[in-house]
């Protein structure tokens, strides 16, 4: 039976303190009894923001079902413009063992087979197809077979040079670093290419383990095919819950962050599961989300202070 107390993460890229009576005003008019309050970022400076945020974590007593959870925390979200998540305390409290990413526009700023297209000269007629796939009005095996199609004959040799132009999420270095430094296994779970995932590790270190889709190359040019099983949402889903398995890690010490479509199905079944940046229907599906603060307010969340984030 899981604990009546609950624990409030609540991350901004501004001073939290001067909303907190506000929000802690709120939460008592709804019944709440608010058992302590923690500072995750006490050396804040409003006039010199840090770029990870401030952050509070608030416990409190209450009787709560998971949807009055999304329902209170998305409303403290739009009301005081920060992010708020609401976790059982008996699950916030587990450390997260295993963590999965999504690539392309959660640890990267992009989605490769725009950046592909782009330079082939197709670029809005992939994109397109993409915005639909990532909002689900076509399924992900769909969009990805003929957006791949329509990059048939491109020149392999030019993309060592579009995968050193990536840009990471702001705050994705840190929290991967963080969590390795801490003993989790992080692994990315994307749909997008392999042969740009692994170069992620120049700037985040070794990963655990990367699943991805495999660019077929022929005669120095993409065949518009991959040559391994397609990591779509069903793939996805299923991996986290081998990786788990086989690391004898339970279920609620999990963690996955991403922010399409296809990564519904791992995000649910995570016992953290963060919908980054997502596209509406995923936020429709998901519990947690972070909308205005960077990939590193989920270390916040996982209870981490500040002074324990790992930036070298």
């Amino acid at each position: 039976m899981l604990s009546p107390n609950f624990t409030l993460s609540l991350i901004s890229t501004r001073a939290i303190a001067p909303r907190l009576d506000t929000i802690k005003a709120e939460l008592s008019a709804r019944g709440f009894n608010l058992l302590s309050e923690t500072h995750l970022n006490p050396g804040f400076n409003a006039h010199a923001p840090d770029p990870m945020g401030d952050a509070f974590a608030l416990t409190f007593e209450a009787e709560l079902t998971t949807v009055e959870c999304k329902s209170i925390a998305r409303h403290l979200s739009t009301t005081f413009e920060l992010d708020a998540l609401i976790q059982n305390q008996q699950h916030a409290g587990m450390p997260k063992k295993l963590a999965c990413f999504d690539m392309d526009s959660t640890l990267i700023q992009h989605e490769v087979m725009d950046e592909l297209a782009y330079e082939y000269g197709i670029g809005e007629k992939i994109s397109a197809i993409t915005e639909s796939a990532m909002r689900g009005k076509i399924s992900f095996k769909a969009s990805f077979e003929q957006r791949l199609a329509c990059l048939e004959g491109f020149d392999a040799s030019l993309m060592p040079g579009i995968a050193r132009s990536l840009k990471l999420m702001p705050g994705a270095e840190i929290l991967i670093k963080t969590l390795r430094a801490n003993g989790t296994k992080v692994t990315i779970l994307s749909g997008g290419f392999e042969n740009f995932a692994t170069l992620l590790q120049e700037t985040l270190g070794p990963l655990d383990a990367i699943y991805s889709n495999v660019l077929e190359v022929k005669n120095g040019r993409l065949t518009g095919k991959i040559s391994n099983q397609l990591v779509n949402e069903t793939r996805k889903l299923t991996l986290i819950k081998e990786l788990a398995r086989k690391q004898g890690i339970d279920d609620q010490q999990t963690l996955a962050v991403g922010d399409g479509a296809n990564d519904i199905p791992m995000l649910l079944h995570a016992g953290l599961g963060v919908a980054y940046r997502a596209k509406p229907l995923v936020q429709e599906k998901v519990r947690h989300c972070i909308n205005h603060t960077n990939l590193a307010a989920i270390l916040y969340v996982l209870g981490y202070t500040r002074s324990e984030f790992v930036e070298q």
